[in-house]
């Protein structure tokens, strides 16, 4: 088995905290990520994308999806 097949996916929702919280807690979420594990991430608060968006361009993370359902956002990051 490739180490590319070994990656997994992980979930964190942030949806009960008030902003800076999510990204603070997303932000120390991927410090413990292997590269090319995905954090699944479920939000709320439309500054989200901007932040987590930032966020990525900081890290080199990939923000590899996201979508919005109503109120809830997900988002998918792949660790770099």
């Amino acid at each position: 088995m490739s180490h590319a097949q070994t990656n997994s996916t992980h979930e964190l929702d942030v949806r009960p905290y008030a902003c800076p919280m999510p990204i603070i807690k997303v932000s120390n979420y991927m410090k413990v990520l292997s590269e090319g594990d995905v954090l699944k991430i479920s939000a709320r608060g439309d500054g989200t994308l901007k932040d987590l968006s930032s966020l990525c361009a900081r890290t080199g993370d990939q923000m590899v999806e996201h979508i919005k359902d109503n109120e809830e956002l997900i988002f998918f990051i792949r660790k770099s």
